[in-house]
């Protein structure tokens, strides 16, 4: 099962998947609350820049749609078929298709969070890993990705390396595991991501001052 995990901008909230569907906790708390159940069969999400709103994957692998949500009012609105979208401050989010592995832009108005014109091409062939589109941007607008054609479904071990904006490298100190999902918080202190047992991920955070993580979630199904 693929989990999405998403820290808000202003690092005091998360957003994680779990078999029952999306909840949303703040990171100073234990208790979270569900927002999707997993009917919607909700993946990917991530945050508008105010927290208020999630973007997310919905639908099946092959035939999924982006949809935004508010979290004040529930308020659900279907933007375009895609998936891991990720909204950029340029005013327009980035996301894949499923079934052409491609990168796609559109404009979209982040307060009446609609698309406000026609969607572009980006990038032609994105790897997919464990069916992730394998891209970051940043909210400048700069890409990151790895080129391909293909989906790499194998869960190789793997371990953290902190590169600082100099290209220097430091070891975060954890035993090489299935790791996934890395998500760091807006203030760097903390690290949100997936280990995997037997193919099911569960979600840790992870204290880089203390050098301690803690498990979030326990998937037993």
């Amino acid at each position: 099962m693929e989990r999405g995990i998403e820290i808000s901008t202003d690092g005091s909230q998360l957003v994680y998947k779990t078999e029952n569907g999306f909840y949303l906790r703040s990171m100073d708390q234990m208790d979270a609350r569900l927002i999707l159940g997993s009917e919607e069969k909700p993946q990917k999400p991530f945050f508008s820049p105010d927290g208020k709103t999630v973007m997310f994957t919905q639908g099946p692998a092959t035939s999924g749609k982006i949809v935004v949500q508010s979290l004040e009012t529930g308020e659900r609105k279907d933007l375009i078929a895609g998936d891991s979208a990720r909204y950029i401050s340029t005013g327009h989010i980035v996301y894949a298709l499923r079934d052409r592995n491609d990168l796609f832009a559109a404009p979209f108005d982040i307060d009446s969070l609609k698309l406000t014109g026609e969607p572009v091409s980006l990038v032609h062939g994105i790897l997919r890993s464990r069916g992730a589109p394998q891209f970051a941007v940043s909210d400048s607008g700069t890409l990151v990705y790895i080129p391909g054609t293909s989906t790499v479904d194998a869960f190789p071990l793997s371990t953290f390396i902190w590169v600082d904006r100099k290209g220097q490298e430091e070891s975060l100190e954890v035993l090489p595991d299935i790791y996934g999902n890395p998500r760091i918080s807006p203030d760097g202190t903390q690290i949100a991501f997936t280990i995997s047992v037997g193919g099911r991920p569960d979600i840790w955070i992870r204290d880089l001052a203390r050098k301690a993580s803690n498990k979030l979630t326990n998937d037993e199904a």
